[in-house]
């Protein structure tokens, strides 16, 4: 996916999230919530969200609501071994004949 397309891709979803969470919950959160925090992440990434839940997430008032947004494809190339970081296309190492 290139860079511009998953910028594009973010901002849709994050237009998404107030969407959603507006609908979901009953009023009475809704009208307690002033702030509402949405922290993007990779699927991969769980020790990352576990440090955010034992650090600053602990740090926040009771009248923020936080939710992590989480895509939902894993990529099952190691980073070593992908094109980029920014697709999971995988490096595929040619060796030449003449070194066989």
């Amino acid at each position: 996916m290139s860079s511009d397309r998953a910028r594009c891709l973010l901002s849709f979803l994050g237009c998404l999230v107030p969407i959603f969470y507006y609908g979901h919950f009953p009023v009475q959160e809704k009208m307690q919530s002033k702030i509402v925090i949405g922290v993007l992440s990779k699927l991969e990434h769980f020790e990352h969200r576990k440090a955010i839940r034992s650090t600053w997430k602990k740090l926040v008032s009771e009248d923020v609501v936080f939710h992590f947004i989480v895509g939902d494809t894993f990529c099952p190339h190691s980073k070593l071994w992908r094109l980029s970081n920014e697709n999971c296309n995988e490096w595929k190492l040619e060796i030449p004949q003449w070194i066989k």
